[in-house]
C-alpha cells in the first residue's frame, strides 16, 4: 500500500488539474486514497479523505445518491475500526436508508450495509440487535442473489459467530452446516472455504 500512495496522489493532482476542484470525478480516486492510509493506519488522512468525496458527492448529486452512500460507507468503516462506535452506527444507518431508498431492500448493496450494521452491533456486545440485523441482511442477500451464492454463506457464517458468542451452539452448527453446504457445492470439497468451514465447526464445541 505504501507504494500505491505516490501513484493515487499523482492521478488526483491531475484530475484537480483538469477537471477542477470539486468534479465528482474525483470520488473514486479520493476514496482510493483514504482507503490507502486506512490500511496504513494513518486514520486522519484517512478520514480527510473520505469526508472530501462525501463532500464532493453530495454537492455534485444531492443527499440521496448511491456515491453519496458509498462514502459514507467507507465513512463508517473507518470510524468501526478505530471504536469510534457512535460515529460508525450514524453513518451506516445514513447508509442504509439511502440504499433502501434508492436501490431497494433487496439491492447487494443494502444487504452489505446490513451486514455491517450487525458486525458494529456485534463489537458494542448488542448481541439481539447484531441478531436482528444478520436476519436481515440474510433475508436481503437471498432475494438477491439465491440461496446458493457464495455472499449468503459469509452472512451465515458471520451469524454463527454471533450464536456462538452467545453460547447457542446448536444454532451456530446449523448455520455454519449450511455456508459449509454451499462453499461445497460452489467451489468444491477442497476449496480454502470448505477448509475454514470445516474449522469454524471444530471450534464450536471446543
Amino acid at each position: 500500500y505504501a507504494e500505491s500512495e505516490p501513484v493515487t496522489i499523482r492521478a488526483l493532482a491531475i484530475q484537480e488539474k483538469v477537471f477542477g476542484p470539486e468534479d465528482p470525478g474525483l470520488g473514486p480516486t479520493l476514496t482510493n486514497l483514504g482507503r490507502i492510509y486506512k490500511k496504513l493506519n494513518r486514520h486522519a488522512e484517512s478520514e480527510s479523505n473520505l469526508k472530501r468525496a462525501l463532500v464532493i458527492y453530495e454537492k455534485a448529486y444531492g443527499p440521496d445518491h448511491p456515491d453519496v452512500a458509498g462514502a459514507l460507507h467507507s465513512l463508517a468503516n473507518l470510524y468501526q475500526e478505530q471504536a469510534r462506535f457512535g460515529e460508525a452506527e450514524a453513518f451506516i444507518k445514513r447508509t442504509l436508508e439511502i440504499e433502501e431508498r434508492v436501490l431497494g431492500p433487496d439491492h447487494p448493496e443494502f444487504a452489505s450495509s446490513l451486514s455491517d450494521l450487525a458486525a458494529l452491533y456485534y463489537l458494542e456486545g448488542r448481541y439481539s440487535e447484531s441478531e436482528s440485523a444478520h436476519k436481515r441482511a440474510l433475508e436481503a442477500r437471498i432475494k438477491a442473489l439465491g440461496p446458493e451464492h457464495p455472499l449468503v454463506a459469509d452472512t451465515l457464517n458471520n451469524f454463527a459467530v454471533l450464536y456462538a458468542a452467545q453460547r447457542k451452539n446448536a444454532d451456530a452448527e446449523s448455520l455454519h452446516r449450511r455456508a459449509l453446504a454451499i462453499h461445497e457445492k460452489s467451489g468444491g470439497p477442497d476449496h480454502p472455504d470448505v477448509a475454514l468451514d470445516l474449522g469454524n465447526l471444530g471450534q464450536i464445541y471446543m
